[in-house]
């Protein structure tokens, strides 16, 4: 899996960004999606180059289900020197246990979250600072689409909680959750912002889904912060003080993320 022809071979890997992150092999590709259903125009856009080149795609995913499916999703559009890691990285660790050639941890889909050797090297970043970090949490995840962000503690606290996963770094600005907290300006600032957002989003083309999803989000971001305007004009004194960070899922300021996810189902 590790070696690589730059012409010629190239490694998938078939999970999403967050898994990416946290541990790898190396010289795979990154597909920069949030999840499976979003692979396969990930690739569209290369069967075409795998043709012409007459790559040899090597894939690999967390337990093989994917990477088998994906790789049945290739050779039924032409390409057919693809093959996939079976048992995926889960028995490649238990052959290797010391990692062999991946890099970092396994993210796994229980409350063990990651998986891996002890000793092996942190390949992930705070998505705020760049510090080495690998440690997800359910309380930390994306205020747009609440998705787990793997920011530190330092920079999760400085934000008050209020993180974007990479699909949406673009609306850290201006997108944020708990409205009460804010004053008129900054709420004006907030609007401000999001109307920019949405300005640029109408030029792109109607045809493309996602940016009618991201408009429709932006949108409807903009009512809630008009209506917090509306509101606090006429109560100006109506601004609450921060004093907790809030769970994302459950809004609580004493939930911990236990209720996001695989971390709220029964052991």
């Amino acid at each position: 899996m590790a070696k690589k022809d730059e012409k010629k071979t190239v490694v998938l890997d078939v999970r999403a960004h967050k898994e990416f992150l946290v541990g790898h092999f190396k010289d795979a590709l990154d597909p920069q999606v949030k999840n499976f259903s979003e692979y396969y125009a990930f690739l569209d856009q290369r069967i075409k180059q795998f043709k012409e080149e007459k790559t040899t795609v090597l894939m690999y995913c967390t337990g093989g289900i994917r990477c088998e499916k994906a790789s049945q999703f290739l050779r039924s559009k032409g390409v057919t020197d693809v093959h996939h890691l079976k048992g995926g990285i889960h028995r490649y660790l238990e052959k290797f246990p010391d990692g062999g050639f991946f890099q970092g941890k396994n993210f796994v889909f229980d409350k063990r979250v990651l998986m891996g050797p002890q000793s092996a090297d942190v390949v992930g970043n705070c998505i705020e600072c760049t510090t080495p970090y690998d440690s997800f949490n359910g309380v930390k995840v994306c205020s747009v689409c609440r998705d787990l962000v793997l920011v530190c503690d330092p920079c999760f606290m400085a934000r008050h909680g209020e993180v974007h996963c990479i699909g949406h770094q673009y609306l850290k600005h201006c997108y944020l959750t708990f409205l009460q907290y804010f004053t008129l300006d900054q709420l004006n600032e907030q609007l401000a912002g999001l109307e920019g957002v949405l300005a640029a989003l109408l030029k792109e083309p109607d045809s493309q889904k996602r940016s009618k999803n991201r408009r429709r989000t932006v949108r409807k971001q903009i009512e809630k912060v008009q209506q917090r305007i509306a509101f606090l004009n006429e109560n100006p004194n109506a601004v609450e003080t921060w004093k907790h960070v809030h769970c994302r899922t459950c809004g609580s300021t004493s939930c911990e993320g236990t209720c996001w996810g695989f971390w709220n189902a029964p052991s």
